[in-house]
């Protein structure tokens, strides 16, 4: 899916196919250039790609990041012949040096017209390293990647741990070693307890079907060492067990000897607690003190439960006389926060309308999904006013990285800030790592951040705003600077309290820095300022990187 979305990206480039076009109709050099000029920034940008290059209608190539490739006829290959229809992503194959490659293609169309096809070289190194990661496999679990050949027979698409010649091979075998494998491949996912793999070994099998590509996934281990292990855990268990029988005897003989006197010393301290008793009085002990003991304690829970009771009912009250006092603040602080929301859906809409009644469907889509964009925006910003104090849960939040959220927020600012006569600074950091956010979120951060550096320059003679990001520690940091007039130290530690805001009456709530503080923090992140007066401000956001053991 991910592959598809990059072969999407690269065909969906306007000027690409445009350039292609004009070469086609004209054959200057000058269009040839300006493709290869874009492919070579796509394959900067994917780290995976090797070559990205394009065929014209004809299937020859006239473009590439490969100058070997320029000239070159495919037009009796599949990438071709498929690519023309298609985006298709399983091409495979093996370079010079054996290493599992793999081929993707799809059309170029502009108008309708279809153009020619676009062809990616990529290398399958993830995949190849994930497959054979045998952490928590012992010595002979693995796991094996197959899919079946034009013939149905049965090929590995990466090296096995005990063949590592097998890629891109069908092993002449006898039909019930592959069992798992076969049985995936026909579409049945399940766990197989008795089973015998390509080496002829009893193995325990789980398989699993990936049907967007058509490939079998089975991870196994051989059944000797897997019953070795549940034999050992069994004995170790059976001593354990003898073992704890022996230390509860003991123990029993011990608390039955010893635990009389103080429990009935406990027993009359929990009488006094209870009864609200502070004076020394004779003890009478009961017979049975263990349940004294009991009873007392029972008596205590109920009473510190209503304490407890009688503590929330009084806190609930509090608050809520607090939202009283401030509701008609609250409802202009939504109506700040949303005016800015309903400003793009009725520009994205109006210019929507303008391009239909021009015909020009190409770009509605992206004014529907600006509009959709920002309907989401203002119902999160409704939603986190009425969650405020709890924790956000972890729905909708996607692996990204921070430049393209950077550049989302600057989306419908960049004119703004051209037409203000400010100066806009980007020093975005090439290799990032992945963030694991909910993207609505962080660009609301971020456009709030932004929109309130353009406020502050309104007074400013140098007017400029700085965008930075960068990756330390495990951590990616967000930078948005300002020249403007800065904030006072005293203002500063209250700057992300809600309704907290150094703006003029009328003009703010201070209630955007503090969802932006609420955003982050659940996201396990923080906000820091850096700011002297008269000399500007610097806000940092900070997220942590995204590993599989944390998804925040």
């Amino acid at each position: 899916a991910h592959n598809h979305q990059l072969l999407r990206l690269i065909s969906s480039r306007t000027q690409l196919k445009i350039s292609l076009r004009k070469y086609q109709e004209n054959g200057r050099l000058e269009f040839r250039e300006k493709m290869n000029t874009i492919l070579k920034d796509a394959n900067h940008s994917i780290s995976s790609f090797e070559a990205i290059s394009v065929m014209n209608y004809k299937g020859v190539v006239v473009a590439s990041t490969d100058r070997e490739k320029i000239g070159k006829n495919l037009s009796d290959n599949p990438v071709f012949i498929q690519g023309q229809n298609e985006n298709k992503v399983d091409y495979l194959f093996l370079d010079e040096k054996q290493n599992l490659m793999a081929h993707f293609s799809g059309p170029l169309r502009l108008n309708g017209a279809f153009l020619g096809v676009v062809l990616v070289t990529s290398h399958l190194k993830n995949l190849i390293a994930a497959v054979q990661d045998y952490s928590g496999l012992g010595r002979t679990g693995e796991t094996v990647l197959g899919k079946r050949d034009d013939k149905g027979k049965i090929i590995f698409l990466a090296p096995l741990r005990f063949n590592q010649d097998a890629v891109l091979k069908n092993i002449s075998l006898d039909t019930h070693f592959a069992v798992p494998m076969n049985e995936t491949l026909s579409g049945k996912e399940k766990v197989m307890p008795d089973s015998v793999d390509y080496r002829g070994e009893a193995v325990l099998a789980i398989t699993k079907y990936i049907d967007s590509v058509q490939w079998g996934l089975v991870v196994k281990i051989d059944r000797s060492e897997a019953f070795s292990t549940i034999v050992r855990l069994r004995n170790e268990l059976y001593g354990l067990v003898a073992f704890s029988l022996v230390c509860a005897i003991l123990i029993a003989f011990y608390l039955a000897k010893n635990i009389v006197e103080p429990i009935s010393r406990v027993t009359d301290k929990a009488h006094y607690i209870t009864n609200e008793v502070l004076s020394e009085n004779v003890i009478k002990i009961e017979k049975n003190e263990v349940k004294s003991l009991e009873r007392s304690f029972e008596q205590m829970t109920e009473g510190l439960l209503n304490a407890n009771k009688q503590l929330k009912e009084t806190q609930s009250q509090l608050i809520q006389s607090a939202k009283l006092a401030s509701l008609g603040e609250l409802a202009t602080g939504v109506a700040h926060e949303l005016n800015q929301p309903l400003q793009i859906i009725q520009m994205s809409s109006e210019l929507g309308r303008i391009h239909y009644e021009n015909g020009n469907s190409e770009n509605l889509k992206s004014h529907f999904e600006q509009i959709d964009s920002q309907v989401n925006r203002a119902a999160n910003i409704i939603q986190h006013l009425k969650l405020f104090a709890r924790d956000s849960n972890l729905q909708n939040r996607e692996k990204i990285n921070p430049n393209e959220i950077v550049h989302s927020a600057l989306f419908m600012f960049k004119n703004q800030i051209k037409n203000d006569g400010i100066i806009l600074g980007l020093d975005l950091s090439l290799d990032l790592p992945l963030i694991f956010v909910n993207r609505v979120e962080i660009e609301q951060v971020l456009v709030n951040l932004i929109s309130n550096a353009k406020d502050a320059l309104k007074e400013s003679q140098d007017k400029r705003i700085i965008l930075r990001t960068s990756e330390k520690y495990g951590q990616v940091t967000i930078e948005v600077e300002d020249t403007g007039s800065g904030i006072l130290n005293t203002l500063q530690e209250k700057i992300f309290d809600p309704f907290f805001t150094t703006k003029p009456v009328g003009e703010g709530t201070g209630l955007g820095l503090s969802i932006c503080y609420g955003i982050i923090k659940d996201h396990g992140g923080k906000i820091e300022l850096k700011s002297e007066y008269r000399k500007g401000a610097i806000f940092k956001v900070l997220i942590p990187v995204y590993t599989k053991k944390r998804t925040v």
